[in-house]
């Protein structure tokens, strides 16, 4: 793998999508953990500039942290195209962020930075087909269970859920402490300034022989909030990819109702607190090996099991699937049979 330190320019500056897999987690930031430490490093950053600016002195860039792309076919375009396999939380953020940054900018009526903001959020439209793949305008194209609220985002239609919530927070962050300047055109400017300029990512591009599965395994199973629901996700559909399967077709068919939020509530189970899809994967395959393990083997045991069953992957997802519905109705039989009508899962 190649491994190098660019800016946003860089990243966003020229014509390409870089697509989130379907058996990528859905979007999970939030403000209390990730928003507000972003805008904080922001604008910093830019506030640092506007000083130096006074003295003359240089700004060290900021660095964001790192992410992994794969190279993909082009398909249906002549975009550049690569696949997220890791950092797609802050790739996406950062989307958000620049989205949020033009609505400020549309407001003030700053036309300049509006252009320029502009060409870190959308692709030329002369090298694809508008009409037949109007979401290629998009530099980043996350994830199945996050498409339609990123669309609507994106062509200002507002909506409900984590993307619209960002977008509103940034956009409201960005107003205050422009209003707090009396050139708040001239701090506008620096802002964009510094986003093309002094925030930085490392990028690792995987080579040829470069196994994904293992990058994506081994940057996110040690000591990271990815649950091991994530990674069983990651490999049932690479296994799945990997044998030519429709990959599409089996997350719609099987797997889309796991990436709602009634799945990700957290359930206590003794002394361990994890998600409620967690606990379900571990009494399931739990009944498949007939055998106990500790709650942190999980994505280990998981995969032992796959690669030892010989199950073809469909009847993995297709039995997980069925399993899940049996839970559900038990679940939903069990609240309506309670005398005060409640249910605590």
């Amino acid at each position: 793998m190649k491994a190098d330190t660019v800016d946003l320019r860089r990243i966003f500056g020229r014509d390409v999508r870089y697509t989130v897999p379907l058996f990528q987690r859905p979007y999970v930031w939030n403000r209390d953990d990730n928003w507000s430490a972003l805008w904080e490093d922001i604008r910093r950053t830019v506030e640092r500039a506007e000083q130096a600016a006074l003295t003359g002195e240089t700004v060290a860039p900021h660095f964001l942290g790192a992410v992994v792309f794969d190279e993909t076919p082009y398909l249906s375009s002549s975009l550049e195209t690569r696949q997220v396999i890791d950092g797609q939380q802050r790739l996406t953020t950062l989307q958000l962020f620049l989205f949020a940054a033009r609505l400020s900018a549309a407001a003030l009526d700053h036309e300049r930075s509006v252009r320029l903001l502009s060409k870190f959020l959308e692709n030329d439209e002369d090298l694809f087909d508008r009409a037949q793949h109007p979401d290629h305008l998009y530099k980043v194209w996350p994830t199945n269970a996050d498409r339609d609220e990123f669309r609507a985002v994106m062509l200002g239609q507002g909506g409900v859920g984590r993307l619209t919530e960002a977008v509103a927070y940034f956009q409201q962050e960005i107003d205050m402490w422009l209003a707090e300047s009396a050139e708040s055109q001239e701090r506008l400017g620096m802002l964009v300034q510094a986003l093309r300029e002094q925030l930085r990512l490392v990028i690792i591009d995987l080579e040829e022989h470069d196994d994904a599965q293992v990058v994506f395994e081994t940057l996110n199973s040690r000591g990271t909030p990815l649950e091991h629901a994530d990674l069983i996700k990651n490999m049932l559909f690479r296994d799945a990819e990997r044998a030519g399967a429709d990959v599409d077709r089996l997350y719609k068919t099987y797997w889309a109702p796991f990436d709602q939020d009634e799945w990700r509530v957290e359930q206590t189970t003794g002394r361990i607190t994890r998600s409620r899809l967690d606990v379900f994967l571990t009494y399931w395959l739990t009944m498949r090996t007939q055998r106990e393990f500790t709650s942190s083997a999980l994505f280990k045991e998981f995969e032992r099991w796959q690669l030892s069953s010989a199950v073809p992957t469909e009847d993995v997802f297709a039995e997980l699937a069925r399993y899940a519905e049996i839970l559900t109705l038990s679940t939903t039989i069990r609240c309506t049979a309670s005398r005060d009508g409640s249910c605590t899962g």
